[in-house]
C-alpha cells in the first residue's frame, strides 16, 4: 500500500531520531536505576524492590523501541522502500515487538499501581504493612505479574504475519517485498472479545485505580507534610540529632519524602497512560469510522503512532529523574556510582549519622545488628 505521505519526512525523521536518542539514555538511567537499588540498603525495602523490576523490564521495552525508530528513521528518510519491507523486519515486528512490548507495558502499569497500593497499605495501615510489605513478597507479586501479563498477551503472537507484497500486488517486480498483515484471528469475534478485554485491563481499569492512588497519595503527603511540621519543632528542640528521638524523627522525614517520590511516580504514570489511550488505535479508528485501509495509509496515523510511541519512551525514562530530585541517597548512590570512591566518603558519612551501614547492599547479605531487613527507611 503506498503512502499517503512524501518520503522523505524531516518532521518524522527528527521526532524518532530524538526519541532514539532519549530512549538509549533510558536505557542506561534504567541501568543504573538497577545498579544502585540492589547494591545498597535501599533494596531492603519492599518499594524498591518493585522499583527494581519497573527499572528492569521498562529497559527492556527500550531495548525493543530502538529497533523500531531506527527502522522509521530509515524509512521515513527514504533510505528503506516504504513499500518494501524486508522479510526480517516483518518478523520482528510480528513476533517480537508487538507481543514483547504489549507485554512490557501492562507490566509496567500494573506495577505502578502495586507500588501505589504499597505504598497507601503503608501510610495507611503501618502494623499491618510490616506483615506484607516485604522484598521477597514482593518479589513473588512481581513474578506474579509478568506471568499474567505475559499469559493475557499470548494472542498477540497469533495476530499479525508477513505477507509477500508480489502476491497482494500480483507484481512479480515485488517477490522479495513483504507487509505487515494481520492474521484470520484479527477478524473472528474471539479477537474482538479479547480486544475489548484488553482495553478494560490495559487500559481503563489501571487509569482509575492509577487516578483514585493518585489522589489518595498526594492527600496523605498533604495532610503528613502538617502534621509532620507541626510535630518537628517539638521533637528536634527535646531531642538532638544523634538520640533516638532525632533518629526516629529523620526516619519519618525519610518516609515522607519516599511517598512524595511514589506519588510524583504515579502521577507522571497517570499523565502517560492518558496521553497514549488517547491516542491509541481505538480513537483513531473511530475518527476514520472504522476504515482501517484509510487508517493504516494516513498521515495523521503516523502521528498518532509517534506520539504514542513518545509517550511510551518518555514514561519508560523519567524515573530516573523522578528518583534523582526527590530522593537524596538515591542520588549520592548514582554519584558513587558515577565518579567513584571519592563521593563515597558523603554516602558513608550520612549513613552512619542515620544509624544505618550503607555500604551492605542486597549482594552483600552480612547484616548490621538492629537493621530492620524488611523496611530499611533511608530514603
Amino acid at each position: 500500500m503506498a503512502a499517503a505521505y512524501a518520503v522523505p519526512d524531516p518532521a518524522l525523521i527528527t521526532v524518532y531520531s530524538l526519541l532514539n536518542v532519549i530512549a538509549l539514555v533510558g536505557i542506561l538511567c534504567n541501568s543504573f536505576t538497577v545498579v544502585v537499588l540492589q547494591t545498597t540498603t535501599l533494596c531492603r525495602h519492599s518499594s524498591y524492590t518493585y522499583l527494581t523490576g519497573l527499572a528492569i523490564f521498562d529497559g527492556l521495552y527500550l531495548v525493543t523501541f530502538v529497533i523500531l525508530s531506527t527502522d522509521k528513521v530509515l524509512t521515513n528518510s527514504g533510505v528503506i522502500d516504504p513499500e518494501c519491507k524486508k522479510i526480517g523486519m516483518c518478523l520482528y515486528m510480528a513476533y517480537i515487538h508487538i507481543p514483547i512490548a504489549n507485554i512490557l507495558a501492562a507490566f509496567s502499569i500494573w506495577t505502578t499501581i502495586i507500588v501505589a497500593a504499597e505504598r497507601y497499605v503503608f501510610v495507611k495501615f503501618p502494623i499491618k504493612a510490616k506483615l506484607y510489605c516485604h522484598p521477597q513478597k514482593a518479589k513473588y507479586i512481581l513474578l506474579v505479574n509478568i506471568i499474567i501479563c505475559m499469559l493475557f498477551h499470548l494472542p498477540y503472537f497469533f495476530m499479525f504475519t508477513p505477507e509477500n507484497t508480489d502476491t497482494l500486488q500480483n507484481s512479480t517486480n515485488m517477490k522479495d517485498c513483504y507487509a505487515f498483515g494481520y492474521t484470520d484471528f484479527t477478524n473472528s469475534v474471539g479477537y474482538t472479545v479479547y480486544y475489548w478485554m484488553r482495553v478494560a485491563a490495559v487500559q481503563a481499569i489501571p487509569l482509575i485505580a492509577t487516578a483514585v492512588f493518585s489522589f489518595l497519595l498526594i492527600r496523605h503527603v498533604k495532610i503528613a507534610g502538617k502534621s509532620f511540621n507541626n510535630n518537628s519543632t517539638a521533637s528536634a528542640s527535646s531531642a538532638g540529632g544523634g538520640s533516638p528521638g532525632g533518629k526516629s524523627l529523620k526516619r519519618k522525614h525519610s518516609e515522607q519524602w519516599l511517598t512524595m517520590m511514589l506519588s510524583a511516580l504515579v502521577v507522571k504514570s497517570l499523565v502517560f497512560y492518558t496521553t497514549i489511550a488517547i491516542f491509541d488505535k481505538v480513537p483513531s479508528e473511530t475518527l476514520f469510522n472504522n476504515n482501517d485501509d484509510h487508517l493504516s495509509s494516513s498521515y495523521i496515523n503516523e502521528i498518532f503512532k509517534a506520539v504514542h510511541n513518545g509517550c511510551e519512551t518518555l514514561n519508560a525514562c523519567l524515573n530516573f529523574v523522578i528518583y534523582m530530585v526527590l530522593n537524596k541517597n538515591f542520588a549520592r548512590h548514582v554519584k558513587v556510582l558515577l565518579f567513584g570512591r571519592r563521593a563515597w566518603v558523603d554516602v558513608v558519612s550520612d549513613s552512619r549519622s542515620s544509624g544505618h551501614a550503607s555500604n551492605q547492599g542486597c549482594f552483600r547479605p552480612k547484616l548490621t545488628a538492629g537493621v530492620d531487613t524488611a523496611h530499611d527507611t533511608k530514603v
